[in-house]
């Protein structure tokens, strides 16, 4: 029993010495020299520098803003609030460059059939109020509550843009 104990390691520590020669490539001196002559220094970088200059403007901004804009979000309970949810989404356009926000139509049992409706940008409330199960009361909310997510989001990018402007950039030196 002990020698095919014995055997087994053996073939084992055998297989994993071919195994570490098989991994590794053995270069002659010419072979590397030929090697590094193909490569010249620099051709990467002036290759990356070229595909840069390329790139279109507005491609590149796409490209820098990978995540996802201008998402609206269910968390209805009833069916008043998903109701809400559809006449606000069917008819919500965002400002033109609007751009990194999320909308969060957010809903809460009340007592009988009034539940309350939370609607947010981010962080930020735009609208707290009930809801009623009525349909034409639901398609005025929802325009109202439309129109206050558009010019939030419109004041929010002419802030930012305000912000970005020379002269509110700084050095950071006083």
């Amino acid at each position: 029993m002990a020698k095919h104990w014995l055997f087994l390691f053996l073939l084992l520590a055998t297989v994993s010495l071919h195994a570490q020669q098989v991994d590794s490539v053995v270069v002659s001196k010419e072979q590397q020299q030929q090697l590094e002559g193909q490569i010249q220094p620099g051709a990467m970088i002036a290759d990356t520098a070229k595909l840069t200059e390329e790139v279109p403007e507005d491609q590149r901004q796409f490209e820098q803003s990978i995540g996802i804009d201008g998402l609206v979000i269910d968390e209805s309970i009833t069916k008043v609030g998903r109701d809400f949810y559809e006449l606000f989404y069917n008819g919500w356009e965002p400002p033109e460059k609007a751009s990194d926000y999320t909308i969060y139509i957010e809903e809460q049992p009340g007592r009988g059939r009034i539940t309350a409706v939370e609607v947010r940008i981010n962080e930020d409330v735009i609208f707290e109020g009930n809801l009623q199960p009525r349909y034409d009361y639901l398609e005025g909310l929802a325009e109202y509550v439309q129109g206050r997510c558009y010019r939030f989001l419109y004041n929010y990018e002419q802030i930012k843009q305000t912000m970005g402007s020379e002269d509110q950039k700084g050095s950071g030196i006083f």
